[in-house]
């Protein structure tokens, strides 16, 4: 099953649609490989099967990210359970850029932003429509979160 996950999606200009069947399916591999090679005392083989899933785990989700990101199209028809997650990077994404390239990223990384929900920030309470000075990457969660709007002119 993960060899087809990672064939599939590597051979194909599309995202691979993962149904939560093909996360169960994942799972079941991978617990019963685990018991194979436990039931057996196979320790180095364990650890070296742990490490591949490991890996896996670092490398799969980015480069979904890096596919998604680079088709123009949308991928409205997408049914795949990571779809929320791969719009929002995509969102992050385009805001970062749009707040680099508009020149509201201060040399210390700050950006504008206005407050939509009161919200504790570094042990501070912030009120709706305070507008404040944040830490870029702080600032890109937020908004993703709906707590802020970065002002970009």
């Amino acid at each position: 099953m993960l060899r087809d996950l990672i064939r599939n999606e590597l051979l194909s200009d599309k995202l691979y649609e993962i149904t939560s069947e093909v996360v169960e399916g994942l799972s079941r591999d991978v617990i019963e490989t685990l018991m194979w090679c436990l039931s057996r005392n196979e320790k180095e083989i364990c650890t070296n099967f742990k490490n591949i899933i490991d890996e896996f785990i670092r490398a799969y989700p980015i480069l979904r990210m890096f596919k998604y990101m680079s088709t123009e199209v949308i991928h409205e028809a997408l049914t795949t359970l990571d779809k929320n997650i791969l719009n929002t990077a995509l969102q992050i994404v385009r805001r970062y850029f749009e707040a680099l390239i508009k020149g509201v990223i201060t040399h210390d990384d700050m950006v504008p932003v206005v407050v939509k929900k009161d919200m504790l920030l570094e042990g501070r309470v912030i009120p709706k429509g305070a507008l404040i000075l944040i830490n870029i990457n702080k600032a890109l969660m937020l908004e993703a979160a709906s707590y802020v709007n970065i002002v970009i002119p």
